[in-house]
């Protein structure tokens, strides 16, 4: 699993601009009763930064640990990016609530994802995880052209849903271009 999750993030490294960067989330796990800080997942990737996503909320069902209230969101930029203009008044430590009314096991607060979306001057995102369409939405909301990759067919008609429900469409939304959503076999 942490090749794979390395080789996609080389991958996506590979393919973006000189000014662009991946903002990279991966809960810390624990097994075999020890935490795994995803070191193993980053590896020698350029880490510029790690942003603290504090969650309000959640679950604990496991009587040997504390509540954990927090996820990493590595920043792994290319040589030429700077974030906009003010973005980096915002610390480190971003406070939001987690989403409890999103049917996925794991999602997004939009809030979070526009924070990420509007501090920087991407022109397209990109979500290869788009689970229930989260960053596709923020995207869309923010005027930003998306691409969103997701295997589960349930997760797609969720994202289907969940875009069907943004009302204003982007300046750049063509009418004419691809399908918003298309099954590759």
């Amino acid at each position: 699993y942490a090749d794979w999750q390395y080789n996609c993030l080389k991958e996506m490294y590979r393919l973006i601009k000189e000014d662009g960067a991946i903002f990279y989330n991966h809960k810390w796990r624990v097994q075999n009763g020890l935490m795994q800080d995803r070191s193993d997942i980053i590896r020698d990737m350029p880490v510029r930064q790690i942003i603290v996503w504090k969650r309000k909320g959640g679950i604990n069902f496991n009587p040997g640990y504390f509540l954990p209230t927090y996820e990493v969101i590595y920043l792994i930029p290319k040589p030429n990016f700077k974030l906009v203009p003010k973005a980096n008044a915002h610390g480190d430590v971003w406070e939001f609530t987690q989403e409890m009314k999103n049917e996925h096991p794991a999602p997004f607060p939009v809030a979070l994802i526009d924070r990420i979306i509007s501090s920087t001057n991407a022109e397209l995102v990109l979500d290869p995880f788009m689970g229930s369409g989260t960053t596709a939405v923020s995207a869309k909301n923010l005027h930003r052209k998306y691409i969103g990759i997701e295997l589960s067919p349930e997760y797609c008609e969720m994202s289907k849903r969940r875009l069907g429900n943004v009302k204003d469409l982007p300046k750049t939304y063509d009418t004419n271009a691809l399908p918003l959503f298309e099954t590759i076999s």
